[in-house]
This record gives structure tokens, C-alpha cells and sequence, in this order.
């Protein structure tokens, strides 16, 4: 999280993707993203469609609503479309040459390929997770 907060200093004044922490053991980065918010940030959500196409980052703030989407997680209810200028991304695993192993339906994947400008993608998780 350290690291992450060195990094995302970087970033002021950007908009930030991120996840809503759904699985267990998966890393929070609600802490983090209020943290950037507070510091004149911007922050946005993913929109999940079907498998194997790119998802939608959408604005998001503490206080907008949020509603269950895919998999039942929570994503914003308005869909105000946004290209974030660093994302970050979940993973189950990653290697030393920062590889990473994902959920199995590269949302993330086709997403960050699809985007223009191509955000910073970075992956977050536990040193646990290293394969």
C-alpha cells in the first residue's frame, strides 16, 4: 500500500480506476482511492458486460449509488463513461516478469488493450500471490 501511495502521487489530479474489494483476501484499495479523492482526484469504477469484452470505467465518488451488476458486484448507477489515466488491476498471481493470472474472463485484459489513451495498468496484491 506504501508503494502504491508513493506511486499514486504521481497521479494528482487524474482519474483513477480501481475495483470494488469483492473477494476474500483480495486487496482494498478503498482506503487508497479515498486517500487520492481527497488529494483533488478522480476516481472511476468498472462496468462489467459480458465475458470476454471490455468493461466501462464509469465516474465514482463515496456517496454515489452504487447497484449489483455482473457477478453481483457493486458498479456505479450512473453511467458516466470515463478513460482513466492509471488503473489498478486484481490478480490471483503474478511472476517475476510481471505476468499476471486473473479471474479466467480477461475483462481486464481486453479492456486495457481496448482503451485510448491507454491507461497505466498496475497490479495489486500480495507477495503471497507471487508464482
Amino acid at each position: 500500500e506504501r508503494h502504491l501511495k508513493e506511486l499514486l502521487q504521481e497521479f494528482q489530479g487524474k482519474t483513477l480506476g480501481f475495483y470494488w474489494p469483492f473477494f476474500k483476501g483480495e486487496f482494498d484499495a478503498l482506503p487508497l482511492a479515498g486517500e487520492f479523492l481527497g488529494q483533488g482526484g478522480h476516481s472511476a469504477l468498472p462496468v462489467f458486460g459480458k465475458p470476454f469484452t471490455a468493461m466501462q470505467f464509469c465516474s465514482w465518488a463515496p456517496g454515489h449509488e452504487l447497484v449489483p451488476g455482473r457477478f453481483q458486484i457493486p458498479m456505479p448507477k450512473e453511467r458516466n463513461v470515463v478513460v482513466p489515466d492509471i488503473v489498478l488491476v486484481p490478480f490471483l498471481g503474478f511472476d517475476r516478469r510481471c505476468h499476471r493470472l486473473g479471474f479466467g474472463m480477461a475483462y481486464y485484459d481486453i479492456t486495457l488493450a481496448s482503451l485510448e489513451p491507454r491507461p497505466f495498468a498496475v497490479g495489486v496484491g500480495y507477495e503471497f500471490q507471487r508464482l
